[in-house]
């Protein structure tokens, strides 16, 4: 039986596996992987999604950690915790209700000028 290197499979121990090695060209299919951000705004229309999703992320987080906060707290009769969570989920929400709104704007500001922002189609 052979022995395997450390980090490399031994062979007659997996003889189903194959051996496959897949290139994908990025550049075919995110074209500032190979040409660069031609402009600002190129920048912004591939930027703009993902901080609208990694905001609405940290604001579900924060939603969730404020109401686990709030429940503790409440639970235990500590007045002055409790409603430093209250506060803190209020401005969590505040927060989502703003990432939906810039969501919206941008979205009202694509079908008025015809060209999709968040979804530019690069190629």
């Amino acid at each position: 039986m052979q022995t395997g290197v450390k980090g490399v499979y031994n062979r007659s121990m997996w003889p189903l596996i194959k051996d496959v090695q897949a290139q994908v060209d990025i550049g075919k299919t995110f074209v500032p992987a190979t040409q660069g951000f031609t402009s600002l705004g190129f920048l912004v229309n591939v930027l703009l999604p993902n901080i609208l999703t990694f905001a609405g992320v940290i604001a579900l987080v924060g939603i969730v950690f404020a109401g686990i906060r709030f429940v503790q707290h409440a639970g235990a009769m500590e007045g002055e915790k409790a409603a430093q969570s209250q506060q803190a989920f209020t401005a969590a929400i505040i927060g989502l209700v703003i990432i939906f709104g810039a969501y919206f704007i941008i979205e009202i500001v694509s079908k008025i000028t015809g060209f999709n922002i968040l979804n530019p189609g690069i190629n």
